[in-house]
C-alpha cells in the first residue's frame, strides 16, 4: 500500500501483469468462437483494448526507463 501511494514506480515485473491478461483475452476470444454471443464478443474486444493499452504502457516504460 505504501508503494502504491508513492506512485508505484516502474519495474520490469510489470510484464507479469500483462502476460496473464493476454491469456484471458485468448480464452475469451476462443469462447466467442465457440459460443457466438454478442456479450462474449464485446467482452473480448474490450479486454483486447485493455491488453493493447497495458502492453504499450509497459513496453514504453521498459524502453524509456529512468
Amino acid at each position: 500500500m505504501r508503494t502504491a501511494r508513492r506512485g508505484l514506480p516502474f519495474a520490469l515485473t510489470w510484464w507479469s501483469f500483462v502476460l496473464p491478461l493476454g491469456t484471458l483475452v485468448t480464452g475469451t476470444s476462443a469462447l466467442t468462437a465457440r459460443v457466438p454471443s454478442p456479450m462474449f464478443a464485446s467482452v473480448a474486444v474490450v479486454l483486447y483494448g485493455v491488453l493493447v493499452l497495458g502492453w504499450v504502457t509497459v513496453a514504453v516504460r521498459t524502453l524509456f526507463q529512468r
